[in-house]
């Protein structure tokens, strides 16, 4: 149930100025400061937010304003956002694996224009009612919402939530049901063949990256599109590396965002790989 004193929060934070909004980064001092003060003082649960600042700025988000306020002031992983931006142009066809509440869609929607296609792709069921009800107070008729997690195979496996993020289980481990759901599972190679294979992909699947990249299968080996990634250790990046040899791998951040760009056609260093494997013991 949305707040309604939430929801003139949320409204008023969203017309506050570009410095003020500064003030909730991250690495900023004055943050670590201002947020055990304010954050007792604001309503919990989701509520209506306008965000405020960047490339998403004047568009509404259903927000829990005590632990989403990076989405809300539009402070949140600002280089990445600017990457991004820079990727999606106008007619191209985007997907954002990992949509959670619908950030990242409505600045891929904005870019990619009435012409072009962005497909949220979100396995957790609060976070598909919340992108759902975005999409639709926005009015973005260029967004398709598909309730799936992305892997290496089809099927249903675990997911572990923890507030508005998720992951899947890979292993045989206990599953409880206060922590877990099940959820559907499918690979970009079964997507790309129902809509079409993409020119784009923001990817934050929070230690799932290998097997969804493992599940690209032919189209989108042959497309080749650009991916945007955050990669959750070092180990995943580096077993990315050699999975993906047709690709060049160049940071965005400290944060762990990657920009993965095709190399030019006949790179010495690009070879055809196998990336499908069977499902992981579940």
């Amino acid at each position: 149930m949305v707040n309604p004193l939430s929801n003139l929060l949320g409204k008023a934070l969203g017309y506050v100025p570009p410095w003020v909004t500064a003030w909730f980064r991250y690495d900023r001092f004055g943050s670590r400061l201002l947020r055990p003060v304010l954050d007792p003082l604001l309503p919990g649960g989701p509520s209506w937010a306008r965000v405020a600042f960047g490339p998403c700025r004047g568009r509404w988000l259903l927000l829990n304003l005590k632990t989403e306020k990076g989405f809300l002031t539009g402070r949140r992983e600002e280089e990445f956002q600017e990457a991004l931006s820079r990727a999606i142009q106008p007619g191209m066809s985007y997907w954002d694996i990992g949509a959670n509440v619908g950030f990242y869609t409505l600045l891929g929607s904005q870019r990619a224009g009435p012409r072009g296609q962005v497909i949220a792709i979100e396995p957790d069921p609060e976070n598909v009612r919340r992108l759902r009800a975005a999409v639709a107070r926005n009015l973005l008729e260029n967004v398709q919402v598909v309730e799936t997690a992305l892997s290496s195979c089809e099927g249903t496996m675990a997911l572990e939530r923890s507030g508005p993020m998720s992951h899947l289980r890979m292993g045989q481990e206990k599953l409880t049901a206060a922590e877990t759901i099940l959820v559907a599972v499918s690979t970009m190679e079964k997507l790309a063949e129902r809509i079409g294979a993409p020119d784009v992909v923001k990817m934050d699947v929070e230690g799932a990256e290998i097997e969804v990249f493992r599940g690209m299968g032919p189209l989108l080996r042959e497309r080749k599109p650009l991916f945007l990634v955050e990669f959750h250790s070092e180990e995943l990046l580096a077993e990315a590396r050699k999975l993906l040899p047709d690709y060049e791998f160049h940071p965005i951040d400290p944060g762990g965002h990657w920009r993965l760009e095709p190399r030019n056609p006949g790179s010495a260093e690009s070879s055809p790989v196998p990336l499908k494997t069977g499902c992981p013991n579940r």
